[in-house]
């Protein structure tokens, strides 16, 4: 469980290139920067180079790439010996299915149903009667097999099915046929033995091991063996109706990867086919999914787990309650938040991974008074699909259609066994129960609702009926009673098992639907102000007031130990980028006369009119957040961000000749000397700006209720965009560097060099351990009188007599104003950032900042 000592966290992205070894080294940076707690990324065995490792192949093993179990156990002791605790990224939802050295998986695909791991995954039997289809052909059936492409392979002396790169394993009945063919007496023995294997999956299990030792023990003593069965396999391989007959013995299927988007039968992560869901609500699969973990936590090594994904998994509280139960650990969830919406308090968890902070405090420093502005201009570059709820619900219904379509009719299928068990329903078409069930998951407006078959919760039902009624009137051309149907089914309250199945896989299918046509549609397409398109905001709502934010504050005290997070490795800008975006809120004029000037000198590198007016004006915006950057970033950028998009080009359906056009036109823009130096002539007064606003957001951080989360590398200015950018390698020497001149210089200036924001991040951290009563469980968050030109507030011990004092500026492209004054409350406060001492009443906000653009203020004889 959390204690006082838990102040901050530090992500760490591990990679075969930065493992335990190099964290490791950095640990003596992290405890002298005032961090409690090093945040690392997946641990376990993961597909081979993987960057991210949620892409799980083995949950026994600490990940060899990253130095094993003794590098993890080195790392861990390090942290010790520095008063450092762990929190550990775990990934329960889905595991990688590209490796062979997923054992389960594999076991999967050769015995179907009958596999020991069979309800190990998610995997829809009875729904599709078919055998699994792996979507990983590069063409059709057909034609991969004409081409040659499909072989049987031998893969440490046993017979696979062979594609590029893959391997699968064969079924015990083709094994015998193949060895069969052999004619060898010994082969043709061991296939008459996986012919009687029995059908108990254990037994089984452990009688195919047997006959592939033996298989293995029989090849490597007979030379003659091996080479009968190279000759069987050669002959195989070049017999297209052989091969195909092999093929239609699996219980799986391979087919064209396009077509894997509607008909494969097993949940996914999103639309990653290579990640298959699990069934951890099976008590047996958590076992064995977290035995590894949780040992970590029993021994002492991490103090705390952060849940990947908890929105797929199919009865989160159960979940977490076992968790808890299990671990007594400090759990932090990922969960996107609605606006408006709230964590539920009956989860056994400390918090979340902080997005609903990064939305407020984003917000806080845009100017409502731009939206018009804004919204005028997006729109007549293309760049907005009217209001935000509109382009979401769009980008919702375009991926139901197109890349999450499988998952809908799948869940149509089951919808129409509950229609069926009706007399009042069963008339109904599964067209028309597929059509009423798009619009119902394409109007949910939350991630998801948590029925669990307990009592119910009337938020859950209110969504429910949100949706249903939103459907209702965008198809009044169907039938209302479909709907209800729906309604009832979703909420758990039919007797049928079928609507309970159907209701418990709704709601796993809702998140990956919101998060792909959210996240990664709408966002790219809605470009009034690209700052505000980020993981767990809403960019409908254009800023956040001084009054809501204090309200906010005021409830987050009774999660001390939720994150608060400002860059993550999931964030589609960081937190400086959107630091500066957020100044053309305040000046959308003087931005829309340079788009138009930068339109008029660019309109020359077009080709064929491409790209379209939503594209570069979202290059405009991202060349200012992130200046300087160079083509190659900017381009990367760009293309992914129109394949996200899905307007002109994407993931599935590249456009090349609009993709090459849009390469060109970022490469030849950034090129230009004369555009090059307008923009720079722009930026250049608007990045100390800019800054004011980072450092005004890292401080606010730092000190409101929650656990500060900070991002590799975001001690220092960092202008990186969505990953991979935002995962580029740290130089944490350079950081140690900055951090002893931040501690030992005087006050920093905003230069480029970023020691600013390491002194205040090392200020901040320094007064939360000295002053840990002040922000623990049981303190207080007192708003201070200001005008809108400023957020103030001070965080105090339950008794009152530890108090810090916080003053941030808002708006900063204008000069603030001399009256603009700040009611400081009785007592003499000395600001550790200036060194300034002002005694409280009303006080000069100009006066509080004189010397430094933000204030950290700690009342005499405090600490």
């Amino acid at each position: 469980m959390p204690s006082e000592e838990q102040r901050s966290t530090y992500r760490i992205q591990l990679t075969p290139e930065f493992g335990f070894e190099r964290t490791r080294l950095a640990v003596p940076y992290l405890a002298g920067l005032g961090v409690t707690h090093i945040y690392l990324s997946p641990i376990l065995e993961s597909v081979p180079g993987s960057t991210h490792g949620y892409d799980v192949v083995d949950h026994g093993r600490i990940r060899k790439e990253l130095g094993g179990a003794e590098g993890f156990e080195a790392l861990a002791s390090a942290a010790s010996q520095h008063g450092l605790g762990i929190l550990l990224d775990i990934v329960p939802n889905h595991m990688s299915i590209t490796a062979s050295s997923n054992k389960w998986w594999m076991d999967v695909l050769e015995d179907g149903e009958l596999s020991r791991y069979a309800s190990y995954f998610d995997i829809g039997w009875t729904i599709s009667g078919e055998p699994l289809f792996l979507p990983v052909l590069e063409d059709r059936y057909g034609k991969v097999l004409e081409a040659g492409l499909v072989r049987i392979n031998l893969v440490d002396g046993l017979p696979v099915v062979g594609y590029r790169e893959h391997s699968f394993p064969l079924s015990p009945d083709s094994l015998a046929l193949v060895l069969t063919a052999t004619a060898h007496p010994d082969l043709t023995r061991i296939a008459n033995e996986l012919g009687a294997l029995p059908k108990d999956a254990g037994e089984r299990s452990a009688q195919k091991s047997k006959i592939k030792r033996e298989v293995a023990e029989t090849l490597a003593s007979k030379s003659e063996t091996g080479a009968a069965l190279e000759r069987v396999v050669d002959q195989l391989s070049a017999d297209l109706n052989r091969i195909h007959e092999v093929l239609e013995m699996q219980s799986y299927r391979l087919g064209y990867w396009r077509k894997g988007l509607r008909d494969f039968g097993y949940r996914t992560f999103f639309d990653i086919t290579t990640l298959a869901g699990l069934r951890v609500e099976d008590d047996e699969v958590f076992d064995k999914t977290h035995a590894t973990v949780l040992e970590l936590v029993v021994q002492g090594s991490v103090a705390g787990l952060r849940v990947d994904h908890v929105d797929g998994l199919r009865c989160p509280k159960r979940y977490l309650e076992k968790l808890k139960s299990e671990s007594g650990a400090w759990i932090v969830v990922e969960k996107i938040l609605a606006e408006g919406e709230e964590l539920r308090e009956d989860w056994p968890v400390e918090g979340t991974t902080g997005y609903e902070f990064l939305a407020l405090v984003n917000g806080l420093f845009v100017d409502g008074a731009g939206r018009d502005a804004l919204s005028a201009m997006a729109e007549e570059q293309g760049g907005v699909e009217g209001e935000f709820e509109e382009a979401s619900y769009r980008g919702k219904l375009e991926v139901i259609r197109g890349i999450l379509a499988g998952d809908v009719l799948r869940l149509s299928a089951l919808l129409s066994e509950v229609a069926e068990g009706s007399f009042v329903h069963r008339d109904y078409t599964r067209s028309e129960l597929h059509a009423a069930l798009t619009e119902v998951v394409a109007c949910c407006p939350v991630y998801r609702t948590y029925f669990d078959g307990a009592a119910e919760d009337d938020r859950d039902l209110e969504i429910v009926r949100a949706s249903v009624e939103a459907a209702k009137r965008r198809r009044p051309d169907l039938d209302a009673e479909i709907f209800d149907l729906i309604a009832s089914a979703w909420s758990l309250s039919r007797a049928e098992a079928s609507a309970a199945d159907f209701g418990l896989r709704l709601q796993q299918t809702t998140s990956p639907v919101a998060a792909k046509g959210v996240e990664d549609t709408a966002f790219y397409r809605h470009l009034r102000l690209i700052s505000l398109n980020e993981v767990g905001g809403d960019p409908g709502v254009f800023g956040t007031s001084v009054e809501a934010f204090h309200q906010s504050a005021i409830a987050a005290t009774l999660r001390p130990w939720s994150l608060l997070a400002t860059s993550t490795h999931d964030t589609k800008r960081s937190e400086d980028v959107r630091a500066r975006l957020a100044l053309l809120s305040e000046i959308p004029q003087e931005w829309a006369a340079a788009v138009g000037r930068w339109a008029a000198l660019n309109s020359k590198h077009k080709t064929i009119g491409s790209p379209d007016g939503a594209d570069e004006y979202l290059l405009y915006q991202t060349l200012f957040g992130a200046f300087p950057i160079d083509a190659d970033r900017a381009a990367a950028y760009m293309l992914k961000a129109a394949r996200e998009a899905k307007r002109r080009t994407s993931w599935t359906e590249p456009d090349e000749e609009y993709e090459k056009a849009l390469e060109s036109f970022v490469r030849s823009v950034v090129a230009d000397e004369r555009f090059v130096n307008d923009l720079s002539l722009f930026v250049g007064p608007l990045i100390a700006r800019g800054r004011v606003n980072s450092l005004s957001q890292l401080l606010i951080k730092l000190t409101f209720p929650g656990t500060p989360d900070i991002y590799q590398g975001t001690e220092s200015w960092d202008h990186s965009l969505v990953d991979p950018d935002n995962r580029r390698p740290v130089d944490f020497a350079a950081r140690q560097t900055a951090l002893q001149s931040a501690r030992e210089g005087a006050t920093p200036k905003l230069g480029d060099d970023g020691l600013s924001k390491t002194f205040v991040m090392s200020k901040g951290l320094e007064i939360r351990e000295r002053m840990p009563e002040a922000f623990g469980p049981g303190s207080r968050y007192v708003p201070w009188q200001s005008s809108g030109r400023a957020v103030a507030y001070s965080r105090e011990s339950a008794s009152g007599d530890s108090q810090v004092g916080v003053v941030v500026p808002r708006f900063v492209t204008n000069p603030v104003p001399d009256e603009e004054h700040l009611h400081v409350p009785f007592g003499s406060w000395r600001d550790v950032l200036s060194g300034l001492v002002h005694q409280g009443g009303r006080l000069s906000l100009n006066l509080i900042l004189s010397r430094f653009p933000v204030a950290l203020l700690v009342r005499e004889g405090d600490g």
